[in-house]
C-alpha cells in the first residue's frame, strides 16, 4: 500500500494482511556499464543515509536494514 500511497495513478484492487508476505524489497545498484558511477554511488550513499531514511520514512516506507 506504500506505493499506491504515493501515487494517484495506482488502483488497490486488493490487500495482503500483514505478515502474510515476505518483505517488499526496492533493490539499489551501481549499473556495471554506467556512464556515472560516482554520481551514482553518492546517490545510493545519500538513500541510505540519516537523511535519506527520513525521506522513506516520511512517505511510509521502512527503513532500510543493512545485509
Amino acid at each position: 500500500s506504500t506505493v499506491a500511497a504515493t501515487s494517484n495513478k495506482v488502483k488497490v484492487v486488493a490487500a495482503a494482511p500483514p505478515g502474510s508476505h515476505s518483505p517488499i524489497i526496492f533493490p539499489g545498484a551501481v549499473l556495471a556499464n554506467s556512464k556515472q558511477p560516482k554520481a551514482a554511488e553518492t546517490f545510493l550513499t545519500y538513500l541510505s543515509s540519516t537523511e535519506g531514511m527520513k525521506v522513506f520514512e516520511k512517505y511510509g516506507f521502512n527503513p532500510l536494514t543493512k545485509q
